[in-house]
């Protein structure tokens, strides 16, 4: 049986493609409300984390530029 996780962390906690889908949403959702357009800079220095994946797709989301 195929799998529908997207992600297990090495505690294995894992992330499907919904919360995926409801995370970066929300985090692109955020960043447009704090005045963010298409091609502004979101500069951060994160852990590897599911969200930091999270931010780093609410990024694409948002027409961000990840850096």
């Amino acid at each position: 049986m195929k799998s529908t996780n997207l992600l297990t962390t090495h505690t294995g906690e894992a992330f499907s493609y919904a919360d995926m889908e409801t995370e970066s949403a929300r985090i692109a959702g955020l960043l447009a409300g704090l005045g963010l357009g298409p091609g502004d800079r979101v500069t951060v220095q994160v852990a590897k984390s599911p969200a930091a994946v999270w931010l780093y797709l609410a990024c694409r989301r948002g027409g961000y530029v990840f850096h």
